[in-house]
């Protein structure tokens, strides 16, 4: 299951007990748009986030890795916008 999720990600019919087997396995560089609304697993969000910034402070994301990793790549992402640059393209 680990192993094909980029092409058929499901954790469907899969019992919750043995779920955190398959995400522990998974790499952390899956698409958001896959991995957002399927992957609820606290550990699998802690690796995504150590693995891109150094300073993680997960009381300020109301404890929830997954809210951090989203709150920070969207901060990531408008600290880096440059709107002259997207209007060109």
């Amino acid at each position: 299951i680990a192993e094909n999720f980029a092409s058929r990600p499901t954790l469907s019919g899969i019992p919750s007990r043995y779920t955190h087997r398959v995400t522990a396995r998974l790499p952390t560089t899956l698409s958001l748009e896959v991995t957002g609304p399927l992957i609820d697993d606290e550990e699998y969000w802690r690796r995504c986030a150590v693995g891109r910034w150094d300073n993680c402070e997960l009381a300020q994301h109301g404890s929830s890795w997954k809210r951090l990793f989203f709150e920070r790549n969207l901060q990531t992402y408008l600290e880096s916008y440059d709107p002259a640059r997207e209007s060109n393209e």
